[in-house]
């Protein structure tokens, strides 16, 4: 390659030997980790109730999926809980029946009121619990959809709650930006 040695002085090119050398520089430079968005996972109740314990109650702990986060008092589920205990009994009376219908009528009922407590998030066991023993329960649990970390509390024991409340946020800290 040749270029014009007037154009080789007007912009100040130097050359040099090719030689094998490194290159270490130490750069410094700011940055930020955050955490990726699309792994955030906001927890709202799904009734309006009280707070009546409170198993994860500080930022940074550590959940796998279905743990524990609190217990919460609310007149739906209660009400909920005793409409399933009433269907169940209602069939169990009528098993003795030879009506078909009535003991359909029985079964569809168990089932809504089943679905219904499905419907407000209360586990299968807690279902199966109620169910076992016959009696409501005052408080239901609510437990950890997925794994993470908890980012933010937004309860306290004691505290009314309503579907707008956010009790936790927690996100999956395994991939940031």
């Amino acid at each position: 390659v040749r270029i014009d040695p007037v154009v080789v002085q007007n912009m100040g090119v130097r050359t040099s030997t090719v030689a094998r050398k490194s290159f270490a520089r130490t750069v410094r430079a700011l940055g930020r980790i955050d955490v990726n968005e699309e792994r955030i996972l906001r927890l709202h109740p799904k009734v309006e109730g009280w707070i009546e314990e409170l198993f994860i109650d500080k930022s940074g702990e550590l959940v796998a999926e279905d743990d524990i986060l609190l217990g919460i008092y609310s007149p739906t589920l209660v009400a909920t809980q005793e409409a399933y205990l009433l269907a169940l009994a209602g069939q169990e009376a009528l098993t003795e029946f030879t009506i078909p219908e009535g003991r359909r009528g029985a079964e569809k009922l168990v089932e809504s009121a089943k679905t219904r407590l499905e419907f407000l998030d209360v586990p299968d066991r807690q279902s199966h619990e109620v169910e076992e023993s016959k009696k409501v329960k005052k408080s239901l649990q609510i437990h950890s959809p997925a794994a993470g970390t908890v980012i933010n509390v937004g309860v306290r024991r004691g505290q009314y709650v309503t579907p707008e409340t956010e009790l936790y946020q927690m996100t999956d800290l395994s991939d940031v930006w």
